[in-house]
């Protein structure tokens, strides 16, 4: 089981921004512009392997007794950690029933002292890179508006092939992850 809920939060790009950089009057196609911020967000999280805008994010997963690493990053803090037995709402442990590992980059780890018979661990923690929208790095914010202009101008052409620039823009901001065999 491996389930993760991330609460809505601002768009890192507004829309009054990304209508201006498409040179756009106002009131232009705001349902479309407002789904290709979107996709622009969701693409530069998943290519960074950031959140950009600090949110809340809920993580259940099979619980035993090694360390979680948590999915979403950076981690600014873990709120709680619970366990859950099947068919009950979890039970929030104390402090010191659990162990947190964190890293410089804003990894985390979490591991139960003690998990007993529950079915799985829900961990609820702030992950993001930025406080608020109008701290999200600007080159990441130029990366997005040119997908942004990228999308609108290609949406007839199914294969134009997305700017280079955006990920220039984007790649320094990017985490990379190895895996390590057991």
């Amino acid at each position: 089981m491996n389930m993760i809920t991330i609460e809505a939060g601002p768009l890192p790009v507004s829309l009054a921004e990304a209508r201006a950089w498409l040179r756009l009057g106002p009131a232009t196609e705001d349902a479309v512009v407002t789904g290709l911020i979107k996709a622009a967000a969701a693409h530069c999280e998943l290519v960074t392997g950031q959140m950009l805008v600090v949110r809340e994010v809920s993580e259940e997963r099979a619980v035993g007794a090694e360390w979680l690493r948590l999915a979403r990053q950076p981690v600014q803090a873990v709120l709680d950690v619970a366990l859950r037995s099947e068919g009950e709402l979890p039970v929030v442990l104390a402090r010191d029933a659990w162990e947190l590992r964190a890293e410089g980059d804003g990894t985390v780890a979490v591991r139960v002292l003690e998990p007993g018979a529950a079915a799985s661990v829900v961990v609820r923690y702030r992950a993001g890179l930025a406080a608020d929208a109008a701290a999200v790095p600007d080159a990441l914010k130029q990366g997005m508006l040119r997908l942004i202009q990228h999308l609108y101008s290609a949406r007839d052409d199914a294969g134009a092939a997305v700017p280079n620039i955006v990920m220039a823009l984007w790649t320094p901001w990017r985490r990379v992850t190895l895996a390590v065999p057991a």
